[in-house]
């Protein structure tokens, strides 16, 4: 169809000069000018539009090959990211580790996937995490069966994705986290090798948390509220990592065992700092905000 359409083209422009060659000598403009000039003339402007045309049509296919390849690698994307997540619903944990990982270089690569990486990643943990499967008393003391079935290689690992800066730096810090009913256990989000972690837009309603350090990590707009916490730490790592609070909520909470060793508590206060119907073990709000001091909640009063 194309090669039929330029064929008519150059016939069309081939009669057109044909027809100015046999119009020269009667055409009233023509008077005065050689017929081979007359020639030249119409064949350098047939050339100036097969040139022009020939760069037309070299440029629409040029485009028509980038918005192939385009969609071809964007097909290719869309299979990575399909088979990544395929590879998070394998039987063996070493697999789904690394199903999570090919998620968050493909989030890495291509900022349109972060959403939905991350809203998968937090899927999955709470799936392998549901407090459900692993239900613990007022003591938090776990059977023996518990322990043995907990993926705590896994849940770490996805946390570390999710949080560390030493993989997740500015990745899926502006987007919502929703670990909400999740039971961790024996998992870290402390900061290391001088890289903070950074807890922001952080559900953890009515999760169960029990023995977990979260030593020098910067806390903004993370949800506490109903949640269990047991022999947890936020103390701080050295004399220059502290943890940071901003806008965070631990209403109806229960503390156990809990450090706030030398926090920064940022903004107004309480204003952006919640603690309603939490058990503080008789400290006010005044003496945990204030600086320096160590304050560790034990099991609450009845």
């Amino acid at each position: 169809m194309k090669n039929k359409k330029v064929l008519w083209i150059v016939l069309g422009l081939a009669l057109l000069c044909l027809l100015c060659y046999a119009l020269i000598p009667t055409t009233p403009w023509c008077v005065g000018i050689e017929r081979k000039d007359a020639v030249t003339s119409l064949i350098t402007l047939g050339g100036v539009i097969a040139v022009v045309f020939g760069l037309f049509q070299t440029n629409k296919r040029i485009t028509q090959q980038d918005k192939l390849l385009e969609g071809q690698e964007q097909q290719r994307r869309d299979a990575r990211f399909a088979a990544s997540v395929e590879l998070l619903g394998n039987l063996h944990e070493s697999t789904r580790i690394g199903g999570a990982y090919s998620l968050y270089f493909l989030a890495r690569d291509f900022k349109e996937y972060r959403t939905a990486v991350c809203e998968i990643l937090c899927a999955h943990l709470r799936g392998i995490a549901d407090k459900d499967k692993f239900p613990v008393g007022d003591d938090f003391k776990m059977t023996a069966e518990t322990k043995k079935n907990y993926p705590k290689n896994e849940v770490q690992a996805i946390i570390d994705l999710l949080f560390r800066k030493k993989y997740s730096t500015e990745l899926f810090e502006e987007e919502q986290k929703n670990l909400s009913d999740v039971f961790l256990c024996q998992v870290s989000f402390m900061a290391t090798h001088g890289r903070s972690t950074v807890i922001n837009k952080l559900n953890f309603n009515n999760a169960n948390i029990s023995d977990v350090s979260f030593m020098g990590a910067e806390f903004s707009a993370a949800n506490f509220s109903q949640t269990r916490l047991n022999k947890v730490s936020f103390s701080y790592l050295n004399l220059n990592l502290f943890s940071k609070f901003n806008s965070v909520v631990f209403m109806q909470s229960v503390l156990r065992e809990v450090v706030f060793d030398n926090c920064i508590f940022c903004n107004d206060f309480p204003t952006n700092f919640c603690f309603e119907g939490t058990p503080l073990e008789g400290y006010s709000y005044e003496e945990i905000t204030t600086p320096g001091r160590s304050l560790e909640l034990t099991t609450p009063k009845a």
